[in-house]
């Protein structure tokens, strides 16, 4: 895959569909709300990949993420090795996070067509997806996409799964690196809708951070001990563990759970 998850819009009638909101299906479909993360594989660039971070909304047949309530980091997989994150956004915004929105639709009790639009600086691109959602739409499986040549880059095509995401809440603690060493930090995640409190400790010294979620990411800040911090989460649902990033993706620590 290029490194381009790029704008998706809707070229169905399906899209169409989403967009109104109040045709009645005829069937009843999975329930597709709240945090999601999406993984686009590309068949182009084997361990290329985009992790689609949304929080969705649902009405009838039709899904939505509005530009808040979605993230795209581009990532390589390397064989065998951990993942490693780059980048925020696509290519089509200039890398610039905050220019995207998902909508889509169920065609069937089982079959999704989705797509993210983005608009940026560098102009308008589109990709389309399908997929099977699970029938308690906790797993989006056997999904493709494809993405035509656009904003400087070749086509693209791939593979699309997705797994929701529990709210963050619970105990966890771990080393976090900062500009003069590295500190043990505890913390108690408390989430309401997607608003994230995050309280503990720093090397013992209390602190209190807030911010957003938006599908297994959080963004939050603050201060601890005086000095500004804030950090990104990406939330592993299968080890339950949160590896910590600077606001540059730069990697921090992990915080692991159940300790």
């Amino acid at each position: 895959m290029s490194k381009a998850f790029l704008a998706i819009s809707l070229l169905t009638t399906a899209g169409i569909a989403a967009s109104c909101g109040t045709v009645d299906p005829g069937f009843s479909p999975p329930v597709l709300r709240g945090q999601y993360e999406m993984v686009a594989a590309s068949t182009v660039s084997p361990g290329s990949l985009v992790l689609v971070e949304v929080n969705f909304t649902q009405t009838g047949a039709s899904v939505v993420a509005n530009k808040s309530n979605v993230v795209l980091i581009q990532a390589d997989q390397p064989p065998s090795l951990p993942m490693v994150l780059s980048r925020f956004g696509g290519v089509c915004d200039n890398e610039i996070p905050g220019n995207d929105f998902l909508q889509g639709a169920f065609s069937s009790a089982t079959q999704l067509s989705l797509g993210v639009t983005e608009a940026g600086a560098l102009g308008n691109g589109i990709l389309t997806g399908n997929a099977t959602v699970s029938a308690d739409g906790s797993q989006i499986t056997n999904g493709t996409y494809a993405s035509p040549a656009q904003c400087g880059y070749v086509a693209d095509n791939g593979n699309l799964t997705g797994v929701k995401i529990k709210s963050f809440s619970g105990r966890y603690a771990g080393r976090i690196s900062n500009p003069s060493g590295t500190d043990l930090v505890i913390v108690t995640m408390n989430q309401t809708g997607f608003n994230l409190t995050v309280s503990g400790t720093d090397n013992g010294t209390a602190f209190t951070l807030t911010g957003t979620v938006v599908g297994a990411t959080f963004d939050v800040a603050g201060s601890i001990a005086g000095r500004s911090v804030r950090y990104v989460g990406l939330y592993n649902h299968v080890t339950d563990e949160f590896r910590v990033f600077d606001p540059s993706l730069a990697f921090l620590g992990v915080l692991q759970g159940g300790t």
